[in-house]
């Protein structure tokens, strides 16, 4: 007897029957959503007649695919905590709920997400000429850099696909396959081509094998977009997106791939992979071949071919392979590209200890640069001078007393001894500076990072230095405000002390800086850069409060903090930093740091509530000081009666107690980090081409929930974009493949 020939997730070379959860058609997940019909392999989608469709991806069951459903998961996780309101996040796909499901085999992750059209490489596919034109393809780089066309999807902007999808299902049902009498194979539906060319925006999806932290190993990427130090089993960072964009790029816009990676027989080859690279590109550097013995597969120790196995290198050349442009657009493709596809080792990589200039490193470790600073006047706060004149901050009774305030989130109740063994593990396991912020500092932030404005390793190279001998200062993690909230005459005029870089979306007046050492830094380094970096906010602060006066008042309020964090001690600090009085007329005001406190965060619960607590008290009272001597300016600068720097520190004060008095109604304990934010602004994407491809729709899912479930979701679980990871965080900080 024939066996029936394989039907839609039957072809996948994987497949097995009890990975699948059997969805029927007409069946209602969580007493909410009603799956109407199939678009792809274990996506589904489900209906509610007075409300709009959502995506349901339903997760091959636990413990097959569970490592690559956990990536995703985690990489929302860690979008959506950024609390970011940058354009950027509009061009990628939320997460707005998900949910488990029991299947006859085991559990199932689901995944509800706005429903998506067709992928960028189903739009490839459907044009006559296989691949994408200027237009479409320019509209594509310019919102987003994606790795793979399938991990580009459209928006769906004409409404009636969804509900024309929907009738169809009803009218003329889709087919079926009957595997047993619990589990039946639907076929999928596509969606509709839209009306009148009403084409969405590109967005980024499935983000399963993305990648939080800095160097990696192992096998990622598609095979044709392969990066060389993935096929030379080297360690690899964001360096490989880049060369996955520029394969990419390439593959859309001429419509046929750059690599074939195939040898003789037309079988996947790596040597021949890296003959094509080599045909192309040229040789790489010695040095970057010298990062891994697999190299000495194909080169020879002069970084020469080899022809191992007669695998040679293709006579053939970018300019032979680029058919589609000519003259001078051609030559700046060729340009633009052959720059993106350079080895990594051409670039800066990054440093697992945390991506330090050069500058910053070298000067740190130095003990030249605290003498500098204390020529400078920038005092630490071990600095011990003869004549015993230590400078304490005036308002240290306030401080201290705002660090013991006690939080609700961190009481035994919310935060128990089980959850301090499990951060203890975490901070056992972390390797290396960059594993302590991810996996230990977030810990200790708790949910209030999602509060702050905060960014992260960015040269302050925006401002005036303190001194000249000191290097451009680069702060591991920094809390700023809003741009947009500073009076645009106050940036302008005191833009050198309060605008910390170039790129002026960043957080501005940065008065809250954290510095982290894995368990080979140096705390002496650590201390060295909280103390330059304190006292440039100490100074923002002081700028914004003589805004326009015409004497200066030094009060010594310490109104800048520092934390440092050694993972080999596990060691939080706390510092202060305040401003005194030049000594001699016409010199430089002095810096003065002060040691506000010391945790062992892994000795035992205790101290690490007392620890976490201070911290987020400290990066609270910074916000308040901010904000206050940000507003007052702004009153400066609009003419309106201002509240002079002195009446500042009541107001202050008055907020301290009223904060004070708030957690009493909590049985002693404050609500979990909840504090006011600035209403985010609503940022329009650019405009798009209306494009008329030849299309087809790709295999995914719709489903529908009730708006009310929709919005609520979206504000719970929106994922969004920080200003530094659509330009540099991200793709520092997040190798997608």
């Amino acid at each position: 007897m024939n066996r029936p020939p394989p039907f839609e997730e039957e072809r996948l070379p994987w497949y097995t029957a009890d990975q699948f959860y059997p969805v029927h058609i007409g069946e209602i997940f969580i007493s909410k959503y009603k799956v109407v019909g199939k678009l792809g392999y274990g996506a589904y989608s489900t209906f509610n007649r007075d409300s709009g469709f959502v995506a349901v991806k339903v997760c091959t069951r636990q413990g097959t695919g569970s490592l690559h459903n956990d990536r995703e998961l985690e990489f929302y996780k860690h979008v959506s905590s950024l609390n970011s309101q940058h354009n950027g996040q509009a061009y990628i796909r939320n997460l707005l709920e998900t949910f488990k499901i029991n299947g006859p085999d085991g559990e199932h992750l689901c995944l509800v997400q706005p429903p998506m059209h067709m992928t960028i490489q189903e739009l490839q596919r459907q044009n006559p000429s296989k691949r994408l034109n200027k237009q479409i393809l320019n509209w594509t780089l310019f919102n987003l850099l994606n790795i793979n066309p399938s991990n580009i999807m459209l928006t769906i902007e004409d409404i009636s696909l969804l509900t024309n999808f929907e009738q169809a299902e009803m009218e003329n049902p889709s087919p079926t396959k009957l595997i047993d009498e619990t589990r039946t194979i639907y076929g999928s539906r596509k969606l509709d081509l839209p009306k009148d060319s009403l084409w969405g925006q590109p967005v980024l999806c499935d983000f399963g094998e993305a990648r939080l932290g800095w160097t990696h190993k192992g096998v990622i990427q598609p095979e044709l977009y392969r990066a060389p130090e993935v096929l030379f089993n080297m360690e690899w960072g964001c360096s490989v997106d880049i060369w996955n964009v520029a394969v990419l790029i390439w593959d859309l816009f001429e419509g046929q791939h750059l690599f074939h990676a195939l040898d003789e027989a037309e079988e996947s080859s790596a040597s021949h992979h890296v003959a094509e690279m080599v045909g192309y590109l040229g040789m790489p550097p010695l040095e970057y071949l010298r990062r891994s013995e697999v190299t000495k597969n194909v080169f020879d120790d002069q970084g020469c071919w080899k022809g191992t196995g007669g695998v040679n290198v293709p006579e053939t050349s970018l300019e032979q392979a680029e058919i589609v442009l000519d003259g001078e657009e051609k030559k700046r493709f060729l340009n633009f590209f052959s720059t993106m596809s350079q080895p990594s080792a051409t670039r800066k990589r990054p440093e697992p200890s945390g991506d330090r200039t050069t500058s910053k490193t070298r000067s740190s470790a130095d003990p030249a640069f605290e003498q500098n600073m204390i020529d400078a006047g920038i005092y630490p706060a071990d600095y011990d001078p003869d004549d015993g004149s230590i400078s304490k901050p005036a308002n240290m009774d306030e401080i201290q007393a705002a660090l013991r305030v006690p939080r609700r989130s961190l009481s035994p109740s919310r935060f128990p001894d089980s959850a301090f063994e499990g951060f203890k593990k975490r901070a056992i396991r972390a390797n290396g500076e960059m594993s302590a912020r991810v996996d230990v500092i977030t810990i200790i932030q708790g949910n209030g990072q999602q509060q702050h404005r905060h960014g992260a390793d960015h040269v302050f190279n925006h401002l005036e230095p303190l001194d000249k001998e000191l290097p451009k200062p680069k702060a591991d993690q920094y809390d700023g405000a809003l741009p947009q909230s500073i009076d645009r005459s106050v940036r302008r005029d005191l833009g050198k002390y309060i605008v910390p870089c170039t790129n002026t979306a960043r957080p501005a007046v940065p008065n809250f800086i954290l510095e982290a050492k894995g368990a080979g830094g140096h705390a002496d380094v650590l201390r060295r850069q909280a103390c330059h970096h304190g006292a440039l906010g100490a100074r923002a602060v002081f700028q914004l409060e003589n805004y326009q006066a015409t004497e200066p008042q030094y009060n010594q309020y310490a109104k800048s903090f520092s934390c440092t964090y050694h993972h080999g001690t596990s060691t939080l600090a706390l510092y202060s930093h305040h401003i005194t009085q030049p000594k001699v007329p016409g010199a430089q005001p002095e810096y003065h740091m002060t040691q506000l406190n010391a945790y062992a965060m892994t000795g035992n619960p205790i101290s690490f509530r007392e620890g976490a607590t201070a911290f987020r008290n400290l990066r609270d009272l910074s916000q308040t000081y901010r904000d206050s001597a940000i507003d007052h300016a702004n009153q400066v600068a609009r003419k309106a009666p201002a509240n002079s720097p002195s009446t500042l520190l009541t107001d202050t004060q008055t907020s301290l107690s009223a904060a004070q008095d708030n957690t009493s109604d909590t049985s002693g304990y404050e609500t979990p980090d909840e504090h006011t934010t600035a209403k985010r602004s609503r940022h329009d994407g650019p405009v798009h081409p209306r494009a008329s491809p030849v299309a087809a729709t790709p295999g995914h899912i719709f489903v529908p929930v009730s708006e009310s479930d929709i919005e609520a979701n979206k504000m719970e679980k929106v994922c969004t974009v920080s200003e530094s990871d659509i330009e540099a965080d991200k793709m520092e900080k997040m190798c997608m493949s």
